[in-house]
């Protein structure tokens, strides 16, 4: 199994610097490039490989939905849809204690999910559907794993 986190390297070094000059509507495009070129490695590594991506592309296009961004004013990409995907949920008290928990200091685009805006984000990646949804309010890390691990192991896929 490779576990490949696509968008690390590629987001963090480029969009996120560079992010500060350009208006929304350029990095939105910046970012779904940056997302083309990581969907041809996809497709090569599909081939041999079981692949789990961290958000995919669901996270970029529900924030950018959850914001005055308007919808028709971009293109969505073309992507393959994973076989199973897992939505990890928790309610706004929770998001923000864990958020204000780690040893990072929250930036100010993950504070602003503590409230409405984290609402308008969490219903945009509910569009799309099917989700394997697990709740985790009650669950310490290990007992996290452990249930998003029996839920794929029992779940059909949700193409």
């Amino acid at each position: 199994m490779i576990i490949k986190r696509f968008e690390k390297d590629v987001l963090e070094n480029c969009v996120k610097k560079l992010g500060r000059v350009f208006d929304e509507k350029s990095r939105y495009y910046l970012q779904m490039a940056c997302f083309y070129n990581a969907f041809k490695d996809i497709d090569d590594l599909l081939s041999t490989n079981i692949i789990i991506a961290d958000r995919y592309i669901y996270s970029i296009l529900s924030y950018y939905r959850a914001t005055s961004f308007s919808e028709h004013s971009f293109v969505e990409p073309k992507y393959k849809t994973p076989d199973i995907k897992v939505l990890l949920t928790c309610n706004a008290k929770e998001r923000e204690r864990r958020v204000l928990s780690r040893k990072n200091i929250p930036s100010e685009r993950k504070k602003s999910t503590f409230g409405e805006y984290g609402n308008k984000v969490y219903n945009e990646y509910l569009k799309f559907k099917p989700w394997l949804i697990i709740n985790t309010n009650t669950l310490d890390k290990n007992s996290c794993m452990k249930r998003i691990i029996l839920e794929i192991e029992n779940a059909e896929p949700t193409i």
